[in-house]
């Protein structure tokens, strides 16, 4: 294939695109930040097209755009959830610019390599990293520099057929790189930061073909004046150290550290940070997370996949679960760093027995951690050129639909085992949800008040959610509400109020509408929080009527007293009748007090 013949306005445009179901707290992703800087580092003008951008323009108006800047070179991101919406892009871009060379790299054309091009023809296709490659194919398509098969990764079609270049070749020092030009998109909620590459281990699902198996990290220096200089620059108030081995390297990690410790000192900024990391390094360093809690991680994320052994085993998954109850215990000791664990349902000979063992490990590391730990579930995707992906039978895996057209990966079962057919996993993964909701649920009046206000201080100020918060708390409209008012210092549960002042504070019901029973509309049924309450003794009920913020304690007793006719004073009847109610209801989240 020739070099261009003409000299277009714009050298390079590069393109992300994914389902806009994800378009909420959409990040871009650094595989093509990254690949950008290196191009405009050589001289190249660059543009990014992201998921936000193509979710906010019509399709005429993208062919305005394309049409205007008419760029030598257009690139795309692929992955297996994106490549219908590539190759749908791909064919209108090349019906508008014939003359432009379309790209494809990332996850899904470096493993699939010219078998890609089966769903369209790319021009040329790079596997693996792209800092280097796409420079170096720039200079030759644009300048007339350099050959094809001098190109690390590179693919090319030549009279029909596709050309295997030379292989990939790892970025070895990455210090070296230009930190991704966040200037080629619009500024995002968060700072993503990638501080290594690779993968020192081998588990049979996880996808390696784009940065190979070795670990190659950044330093601690370089990871700091990337977050630093951004923070300064944008503003972030949260940052996501997103590669899954983070703390491989633990020294590296007090570095950083101390080096964030610093900044957040002589600065005064604050933020908070999130990052992945391996139960087993945690475990050997623990001082690590206090650390890292120090410096303002207040979310840590682990890979757990399963609660049974030989799935693990399967897996390649070298977990300890003891060690993992350990950790929990140290995140709850701790206290202030959130625990998040991922699950795979599906996996290898998945039998309803392993899916139970998951189900009770979940359980146990609640109780473990509770109001910190959490999780989440996904079906197992057999990836390309991945040990599962290659071989699923292996797995004791039929694999149904190998084509994703139905679902967002990870969010449909595609595989089926000699136990369980796609319907009974996705079942069971159903359960499993619900099992984890319930619990959660269960779990809140034994939770202190101040561990479970982070979770909306966390999305207050950092725009940071957890799972204890969306999926268990904000859905109950009491919880929420108390929440609200615990988080003003002007309110307050019984046990902050100063004992002589105890009468001179205005109980207040969280939710301002009385709630009645609807099978009598004579008595209350309290809604609203993790269990119902119900009142139907006529004192109890008055009790909870009048806390709608009009009379303080003293006041209620006094009109108690006189409505009901008791022969109690103030005191009796406060320690007999409505201080007791008054804590059921604080249990339930369903009452708070105000000066």
């Amino acid at each position: 294939m020739s070099a261009l013949p003409v000299s277009p306005q714009l050298d390079v445009m590069l393109i992300h695109q994914e389902s806009f179901y994800v378009i909420d707290g959409y990040q871009v992703n650094l595989g093509v930040l990254s690949p950008g800087a290196a191009l405009s580092q050589h001289g190249y003008s660059v543009r990014v097209m992201s998921n936000m951008d193509l979710y906010l323009l019509r399709n005429s108006q993208i062919e305005r755009i394309f049409r205007g800047m008419r760029p030598a070179i257009v690139g795309f991101y692929t992955m297996t959830d994106n490549i219908h919406h590539v190759v749908r892009l791909a064919k209108r871009i090349k019906q508008w610019l014939p003359q432009s060379r379309i790209i494809a790299g990332g996850p899904l054309a470096s493993a699939l390599g010219s078998s890609i091009a089966a769903s369209f023809p790319f021009d040329y296709i790079i596997r693996g990293e792209g800092e280097y490659s796409l420079p170096q194919l720039a200079d030759y398509l644009i300048h007339h520099n350099g050959s094809l098969d001098s190109i690390p990764g590179l693919i090319y079609c030549q009279n029909g057929q596709y050309i295997q270049g030379l292989p990939p070749k790892f970025i070895d020092d990455l210090d070296a790189l230009p930190d991704p030009d966040r200037d080629l998109v619009q500024r995002t909620s968060r700072l993503n930061i990638s501080s290594g590459r690779g993968c020192p281990n081998s588990c049979t699902f996880c996808f390696q073909a784009v940065h190979g198996k070795g670990y190659r990290f950044r330093s601690a220096e370089r990871v700091f004046q990337e977050i630093s200089s951004n923070i300064d620059k944008y503003g972030y108030r949260a940052f996501d150290i997103i590669d899954d081995t983070f703390v491989a390297e633990p020294d590296r990690v007090l570095r950083f550290c101390e080096l964030l410790h610093e900044y957040r000192q002589r600065t005064q900024r604050d933020f908070i940070w999130y990052c992945e990391a391996r139960v087993d390094t945690l475990s050997e360093r623990p001082e690590l997370l206090q650390a890292m809690k120090d410096t303002g991680l207040i979310r840590l994320q682990v890979g757990i996949e399963s609660g049974d052994t030989e799935t693990l085993r399967r897996y390649g998954k070298r977990l300890d679960l003891p060690k993992l109850r350990e950790l929990c215990q140290l995140i709850n000791e701790i206290d202030g760093i959130s625990i998040f664990g991922n699950f795979i349902i599906g996996g290898p000979y998945e039998t309803e027995e392993s899916l139970g063992k998951s189900r009770q490990l979940l359980r146990d590391l609640l109780y473990t951690a509770p109001g910190l730990f959490e999780a989440n579930t996904g079906f197992l995707a057999p990836y390309p050129e991945t040990p599962i992906g290659r071989r699923p039978d292996l797995f004791g895996l039929t694999v149904e639909d190998n084509e994703y057209l139905t679902s967002v990966t990870p969010e449909d079962c595609y595989c089926s085992t000699p136990s369980l057919t796609r319907p009974q996993l996705r079942r069971l993964r159903f359960e499993f949800l619900e099992d984890m909701v319930t619990t959660m649920a269960s779990m809140l009046p034994t939770i202190s008040k101040k561990r479970l206000l982070q979770h909306y201080h966390w999305l207050k100020n950092y725009n940071t959610q957890t799972r204890w918060l969306n999926t268990v708390m904000q859905p109950l409209p009491a919880v929420s509400s108390y929440f609200k008012y615990y988080d003003n210092s002007k309110f307050s549960d019984l046990d902050g109020i100063p004992e002589r002042e105890l009468f001179e504070w205005i109980p207040l019901r969280t939710i301002s509408s009385l709630q009645y029973d609807h099978s009598d509309w004579e008595n209350y049924l309290l809604t609203g929080s993790y269990e119902d309450v119900a009142l139907r003794d006529p004192l109890e009920k008055d009790i909870y009527a009048l806390s709608v913020g009009k009379l303080n304690i003293g006041e209620m007793l006094q009109a108690l007293i006189q409505r009901h006719s008791l022969n109690l004073d103030s005191q009796e009847l406060w320690a007999q009748h409505v201080r007791p109610l008054f804590r059921r209801l604080e249990d339930h989240f369903q009452i708070i007090f105000h000066e």
